[in-house]
């Protein structure tokens, strides 16, 4: 391998959608100041049951990235390396080098982060590591000291975004006349006669009272029938 191709260095590339009214555009970071690749998993506190599926109780988290880096306004270019931002992005700046400064090219970056940030866009990133796709912008910041001059330092933490995908299933008509005819041939619940409970002593005794109340005031219906009634039967 050649030793130019061994030190050429692989630039971190930012892939921006359709913000209206921009069309898609790349960002290619001039010079990256640090990057951090993190995955974390939320594991069980909870005790695992020996012989177990351990990975039922280990759940990774979405993805996260952190980017600290530069837009130059002299930026110098290598072979194969992609254009920055679009015409219509830089206004009147030109990507070329030694052009002089470019301050509009730090400037049409910033205007890029700061609408993805506040519109809620997905990103796609390629670094020397990995690609990752649909990022969120979690914070970002635009640091400014007097060593930073014209240039537009940021830093960036980003995170996945996962989709989960529903599926339906057709049912077959046959699979719901089955179940029809199931349901139909399921012998019903045979109410039946329901056991009687034995009536407890003070019950028994208080329909005895009843009982003997009601033959008493019958009795005394009986006695006082007029006495004009029964002669008219004996005559």
């Amino acid at each position: 391998m050649p030793e130019s191709a061994a030190m050429t260095p692989v630039p971190v590339v930012i892939t921006f959608p359709p913000m209206p009214p921009r069309v898609a555009t790349t960002l290619t970071i001039d010079a990256t100041i640090g990057e951090g690749h993190k995955r974390e998993a939320e594991v069980t506190s909870h005790p695992v049951e020996v012989g177990s599926d351990v990975t039922d109780n280990i759940r990774p988290k979405p993805r996260s990235l952190s980017l600290s880096g530069i837009i130059s306004t002299a930026p110098t270019t290598w072979p194969g390396r992609s254009t920055i931002l679009g015409p219509d992005d830089l206004g009147t700046g030109q990507l070329s080098s030694g052009s002089g400064p470019d301050v509009g090219r730090a400037l049409s970056a910033y205007r890029l982060l700061e609408d993805a940030f506040a519109g809620g866009y997905l990103l796609t990133v390629q670094t020397g590591l990995d690609r990752y796709q649909n990022l969120a912008i979690k914070s970002v910041e635009f640091p400014k000291d007097p060593g930073t001059g014209r240039d537009l330092h940021f830093k960036l933490e980003l995170e996945e975004v996962l989709f989960a995908v529903s599926q339906t299933t057709q049912v077959p008509d046959s699979a719901i006349a089955s179940k029809k005819v199931a349901q139909q041939a399921a012998p019903r619940k045979a109410r039946g006669m329901q056991p009687t409970r034995k009536p407890t002593t003070a019950e028994s005794a208080r329909k005895q009272a009843v009982a003997k109340a009601s033959g008493a005031k019958t009795a005394a219906k009986k006695a006082a029938v007029a006495p004009s009634s029964w002669l008219a039967h004996l005559l």
